[in-house]
């Protein structure tokens, strides 16, 4: 509880007598709670989770799957192996849209931590510049979902399929078959492998963009002293990494723009454009379509260790206060999103009324193309404002009552998981994902009902009313089938705002880590960490 912000002397400086004069400013005695956030430690969940992504999404992918490189289309198109093949045989393909879910969200994190690192520093133009790149940088990771939506082996009635595999629906009448009895690849199936491509082309550009804003922190951030020679292998490592990003992301976007598959000219033609010739060359040459996505997943390393933010959470006004907030908002603007995303929907998907692949079926919506395109990424971004409102309402309680409640933190955990996890629904396959939705919508009236009874100014009756209502439309819509009471349903969840009550004001106050003195002993953040780091330092990029 005793940590306070302020302007840290030279952490190069050990010497005990100096460390005695660092004293922390004056605090008034206030609950609050603090959140500490290293970037080390986000980028190595970062990088983490997409290796586990990809390890986890192998071991399905050549255990569970009908995977064989004779067929697999994305073999067939570039000519040689692609880790992609991970991601996109169902059930590794349901791993990996879960995987890449965290490292999405993960992604939008720290991105955030930095957004929120430099607009610390007060410095207004610097702050439109780098909350621009913010917002690329998490519009194009959202977009990132949609290397799942894409299907290159859809099921369909009739058609031809990949693998010679048949599966029998629930009722049994009828056989479904994945696409492609013939060797090669169709017209259609070169698209959607581009289409597929595409997103992570833009992707990959993004962390560029990242990347460079990146840099530019790290430079103004070295509070370690560093010898010259590792700056020079620092400068080194930036430029290799910049240089495999730009050429991976080059040789991807020149192969989507020719017509035919890649293994059909790829270093067999003379290009007319002799700029894309000399990108597919160097590319060749240095293989960055191996290697170019690694610093993807290194590159955050870049912030040395003991750099980060600290939120600080009270009800009371803090001494350096950077704004406030009213949880219940939060929870509302996502139900709020995810009631939009569901009304678009049905608006866009011309046949959802007589759509069975959910038996919520305006949710059909979500694997329609190219709606879903649009609404992938987009109930991805209500998670995230799901996750934000359940945390800081978690945090007001404990403000509030002085401890955790256990019951509150268990249905935000459930809350969160289950909203979450019905991203699965983008997926054709996933028969199961009523289910999810079903936990979801009933955490959520969990919810309702909790802090109503929990808040002195909450109504019990209006909470309950709220539930039976919705309810009673879930129920009926399933069983009529009347399309006005999907969009009933939708209606009430914009409602969220005015059956929950609204809680005190949670002030909140941000720090810089290297700013941040324990009032314990005095010793800044940075220099405990940097003491601890130096050989990670030298070690990790």
């Amino acid at each position: 509880m005793g940590q306070a912000c302020g302007r840290a002397q030279n952490p190069a400086s050990k010497e005990s007598h100096e460390l005695e004069t660092l004293k922390p400013p004056p605090l008034q005695e206030y609950p609050h709670v603090d959140l500490w956030l290293p970037f080390r430690t986000v980028a190595k969940l970062y990088a983490g989770s997409f290796f586990a992504t990809m390890a986890a999404g192998a071991l399905a992918t050549y255990t569970s799957t009908n995977y064989s490189p004779e067929t697999d289309k994305i073999t067939l198109f570039y000519g040689m192996f692609n880790p992609c093949i991970f991601f996109d045989h169902y059930p590794a393909k349901l791993v990996a849209t879960v995987g890449l879910g965290v490292f999405l969200l993960l992604g939008f994190v720290y991105t955030t931590m930095v957004f929120l690192y430099k607009y610390k520093e007060k410095h207004l133009f610097q702050t439109i510049y780098i909350g621009t790149i913010w917002s690329w940088v998490t519009l194009l990771d959202l977009l990132f979902l949609n290397a799942m939506t894409t299907n290159l082996y859809p099921l369909e009635d009739k058609g031809r399929h990949l693998h010679g595999v048949h599966w029998h629906n629930l009722n049994g009448n009828t056989t479904i078959s994945l696409l492609e009895t013939e060797p090669g690849l169709s017209q259609p199936d070169i698209e959607i492998v581009k289409l597929h491509t595409t997103f992570y082309i833009i992707w990959i550009l993004g962390q560029v963009l990242f990347t460079v804003m990146l840099a530019g922190v790290a430079q103004g951030s070295q509070e370690q002293v560093q010898s010259a020679a590792w700056k020079v292998a620092q400068r080194i490592l930036v430029f290799v990494s910049w240089f495999g990003m730009l050429f991976h992301a080059g040789a991807m976007l020149v192969i989507i723009l020719h017509k035919e598959a890649k293994v059909e000219w790829y270093m067999r033609k003379d290009l007319e454009n002799s700029l894309q010739h000399w990108i597919i060359f160097i590319d060749a040459w240095v293989g960055t379509s191996v290697w170019g996505w690694v610093p993807v997943m290194f590159f955050r390393f870049i912030l040395p260790p003991g750099t980060g933010i600290r939120l600080t959470f009270s009800l009371e006004k803090l001494e350096i206060n950077d704004g406030d907030a009213l949880p219940e908002r939060w929870v509302g603007r996502s139900m709020s999103l995810i009631a939009s995303i569901g009304v678009l929907g049905a608006i866009l998907h011309t046949s959802w009324e007589s759509d069975t692949s959910n038996l919520f079926r305006i949710a059909s919506a979500m694997r329609t193309k190219p709606f879903a395109y649009f609404g992938a990424p987009m109930y991805l971004l209500a998670v995230v404002l799901l996750g934000v409102g359940l945390g800081l309402t978690l945090i007001q309680w404990n403000l509030r009552d002085g401890k955790w409640r256990t019951s509150l933190l268990v249905n935000a955990i459930v809350c969160f998981a289950s909203f979450y996890s019905s991203t699965v629904i983008i997926l054709e396959r996933t028969n199961f994902s009523d289910y999810i939705m079903c936990t979801a919508f009933a955490s959520y009236l969990v919810w309702v009902l909790q802090l109503n009874y929990l808040d002195q100014n909450g109504s019990v009756l209006a909470a309950l009313a709220y539930t039976v209502v919705l309810i009673a439309i879930c129920v009926l819509a399933m069983y009529t089938q009347q399309w006005l009471l999907y969009f009933l349903f939708m209606a009430m969840l914009f409602l969220y705002n005015y059956v929950v009550p609204d809680g005190p004001l949670l002030c909140i106050g941000l720090c810089k880590l290297e700013e941040t003195v324990s009032s314990k002993d005095g010793i800044p953040y940075a220099t405990i960490m940097g003491q601890q780091a130096q050989a990670e330092l030298h070690s990790d990029f």
